[in-house]
């Protein structure tokens, strides 16, 4: 099988909106990041009627950080700095399109006060492909304009980055750090292409383009940049263009075959459904080898080898165990979400 494109998309994007806070949104907003600060967890907080958790520390230069699963919105009652910052996370790009969860960070920016969009900060297209696995030695092919280029290996993936401004691009064994980032819901957008092998890895091609060079493109507004996101991909590519060595001159050597088959292979990006569902599925299955050891080992300590008796006998001991130690499960269950909503302020 050569070089297939089975999934393109955004992974991230980020959408300044201006306004204002109200004196009474900014009193509700300390008193959760207070509260969050006395409990050393992220703190309930809806928005529009969307749950979002408020974190106990915001993010520079961000006096307020609210979070779920979907994105990120960071808050500002500073002129000099946007009003509201939103981010994108890939479940919520994955889940709703970058159409659909743009137009769902407006409409949160504008609750908040902030109804005036002030454009993209940032935006990561992406295109996954099967069928050829780069080497070191073809990487060094590679004609770009950036100074910085680094190689590293992350347990089994290995990552090429180019540049560090403006614009970045990163080649990368997508597979590998879906073990690290426990993303296996990903798996089921490759697997809407008929052609997705299970067993063999998947490698991405992404580019990171930043306000200034989404300005150079005249791509800073949302609409713009979607409009243009096959040519924006195109352009990541020719700005780091895999080429066959011919001759002395680089400037001389054509584009390798497989960096258009890229580029020709994208672009789709269609919604997922149920990514939530599907992701929590997954985090739960990583949990059930543990459950089923302690299990074991709980009934052996009982002697008790039927399965339906022990578990009833272990969740006694539990319930004895929570009623001793005056800890209110419901209320465990709840901060627990929260840590899981409020995780990973500042990641992708």
């Amino acid at each position: 099988m050569g070089l297939v494109v089975i999934h393109s998309g955004v992974d991230t994007l980020e959408a300044s909106f201006r306004g204002h806070l109200s004196d009474e949104l900014q009193e509700r907003l300390e008193l959760g990041k207070g509260e969050a600060q006395l409990r050393s967890v992220p703190h309930r907080f809806d928005v529009a009627g969307i749950p979002f958790v408020i974190n106990p520390a915001g993010l520079k230069p961000w006096r307020y950080v609210l979070s779920n699963e979907d994105l990120h919105l960071r808050l500002s009652p500073e002129h000099r700095l946007p009003t509201v910052s939103a981010r994108l996370l890939t479940e919520g790009l994955a889940s709703y399109g970058h159409e659909g969860g743009y137009a769902m960070a407006a409409n949160l920016a504008a609750s908040l006060g902030a109804g005036d969009p002030r454009g993209l900060s940032r935006l990561d297209l992406f295109a996954d492909w099967q069928g050829w696995v780069p080497s070191m030695a073809e990487m060094e092919h590679v004609v770009c304009p950036a100074q910085y280029r680094g190689t590293h290996r992350s347990g089994q993936g290995m990552t090429y980055q180019f540049g560090r401004g403006g614009t970045v691009v990163r080649v990368y064994n997508k597979t590998a750090e879906l073990a690290v980032s426990g993303k296996d819901w990903l798996r089921m957008a490759w697997a809407r292409d008929e052609r997705y092998d299970p067993d063999a890895d998947v490698w991405r091609f992404e580019v990171q383009y930043r306000r200034p060079a989404l300005r150079r493109f005249d791509s800073e507004r949302a609409e713009d940049a979607f409009a243009r996101l096959g040519g924006l991909l195109a352009s990541g590519l020719e700005w780091c263009e895999l080429r066959v060595p011919h001759g002395l001159s680089s400037d001389r050597w054509e584009t390798d075959p497989r960096w258009r088959a890229i580029a020709e292979g994208s672009f789709a990006g269609e919604p997922l459904e149920r990514v939530p569902e599907i992701r929590n599925t997954a985090q739960l299955h990583k949990l059930i080898p543990m459950l089923a050891g302690l299990t074991v080992s709980g009934a052996a300590r009982l002697r008790e080898p039927d399965f339906d008796i022990a578990w009833g006998l272990l969740g006694d001991h539990v319930w004895a165990y929570l009623e001793r130690e005056d800890i209110c499960f419901a209320l465990q269950v709840e901060q627990r979400q929260r840590r899981f909503m409020g995780s990973g302020g500042s990641r992708k």
